[in-house]
């Protein structure tokens, strides 16, 4: 399957880069609240969701005026990574300033909950026994908490949601789960299909020697405590010594009782479950060089949105999973600001017969192709296809994912042979 070609939007913004790397630097020397053209309040309040006291951080526009009722602004939540706080994010000030100046986007009000949890400081705004009510923070608490204190536009089509990492995980389970609540979501480098937290697996024993393994969540395994993390969101078990169910045994082996407590959490997965609203606008990007592979995980959603008939912008950069975030944030702020103005055309359903609904997930780089037959207790069998129509290999029904990465560049049919009835699902091998 192609990769998407860069847009002419990236080819324009290579021009503008440097002036942008200026200003940023200008900004990180001077000091940042020197040259804010809005202004930054951080709100404490009591959530009902955690059943404790947190903070949202506002960055108002400037010219925003509490006393003049009539001047509304669209809102845009920006949920940040795990390991660290919305005050990491406040980089992004000085290049929404940039924005602003130049043009390029309308003003808006920026709201960044705090989706630290302890012990493991983060919480995938996920709801969680060990966490807290992590999603109903952002859908039941901030939503309307902001728009009671601020001139915003009450309206689904002027609210957005964005997201980095843990963020760009938690901002599409928002739009998933809670479509009346979000016009847009726009996605950087997130781990979007929790199955392929395998690959990492590796990197996991690495870090912690020899087995029999003790896992533990220690200073220095930063893979380690990211399983953690996810596992405090996924599986938690507050009773235990680790607080966790972890997902690998004693000689780093998967689970299957853990891991499918993870399942329904996997993003990918609920596209299925929780189909996106039908004039939802959805953009998100991964670099190529992502150390924890996660440009796997968003082509895997790419697919399956194309294989849904749901429109979306992917895009495939060069860079790793957070050094060309400056220069990624100004595309989802655009892309937002556009469909805010009505500018963008909305995402598109088709209407497939059900037949073809086979849920396939092709993923070109490792070659593995994940599926979720509506009926697995009638399926008899799989085979896979060439394009000359020699039977490449023949699966039993729980031979899931298939393995297509020594397969050489063509086109392949994977024929789903049930009691009853055979579905086919083409699949393009490119390198």
């Amino acid at each position: 399957m192609s990769l998407p070609r860069m847009p002419n939007d990236e080819k324009q913004m290579t021009n503008k880069r440097l002036l942008l790397s200026v200003i940023i630097a200008a900004f990180s020397l001077v000091g940042i609240a020197q040259f804010q053209l809005g202004k930054v309040e951080d709100l404490s309040f009591y959530s009902n969701a955690l059943q404790k006291e947190t903070t949202v951080r506002v960055y108002l526009p400037p010219g925003y005026n509490p006393a003049n009722s009539t001047k509304e602004y669209p809102v845009i939540l920006t949920l940040h990574g795990a390991s660290s706080g919305y005050e990491v994010y406040s980089f992004m000030f000085p290049i929404i300033d940039a924005l602003w100046l130049g043009g390029t986007i309308d003003h808006f009000i920026l709201v960044m909950p705090d989706g630290q949890a302890a012990p493991f400081n983060g919480s995938f705004y996920t709801n969680s026994s060990l966490y807290g009510n992590y999603e109903d923070l952002i859908s039941e608490d901030i939503v309307p908490l902001i728009d009671s204190l601020y001139h915003t536009k009450e309206n689904r089509d002027f609210r957005a949601i964005m997201g980095h990492s843990m963020g760009a995980y938690g901002a599409f389970k928002q739009v998933l789960k809670h479509p009346g609540l979000f016009t847009a979501v726009a996605a950087h480098s997130g781990p979007l299909h929790i199955e392929m937290l395998e690959m990492l697996i590796p990197d996991v024993k690495a870090e912690n020697g020899d087995p029999p393994y003790q896992w533990r969540h220690e200073a220095g395994k930063g893979i380690t405590n990211l399983i953690f993390t996810m596992a405090g969101a996924f599986s938690p078990n507050p009773a235990s010594d680790n607080l966790v169910d972890f997902p690998l045994d004693e000689q780093g082996e998967l689970i299957d009782s853990v891991t499918k407590r993870w399942n329904p959490h996997n993003i990918v997965e609920m596209v299925r479950w929780h189909m996106p609203a039908t004039d939802l606008s959805i953009y998100f990007d991964c670099g190529a060089q992502d150390e924890y592979h996660l440009y796997l995980h968003n082509r895997a959603l790419s697919d399956t949105l194309n294989l849904f008939g749901i429109r979306h912008q992917y895009i495939e950069y060069n860079g790793d999973h957070t050094n060309r975030l400056p220069f990624r944030v100004p595309l989802g702020f655009k892309f937002i600001d556009q469909v805010f103005k009505g500018n963008l055309t909305r995402i598109q359903q088709l209407n497939m017969p059900q037949k073809q609904v086979v849920n396939v997930f092709p993923n070109p780089t490792n070659g593995l192709v994940y599926f979720d037959p509506e009926n697995p207790e009638e399926l008899i069998s799989i085979v896979v296809i060439a394009s000359d129509g020699r039977i490449i290999q023949t699966l039993k029904p729980q031979q899931n994912p298939i393995d297509l990465s020594g397969s050489p560049i063509g086109t392949y049919q994977i024929l789903f042979h049930y009691k009853k009835t055979t579905t086919a699902f083409p699949v393009v091998v490119t390198k």
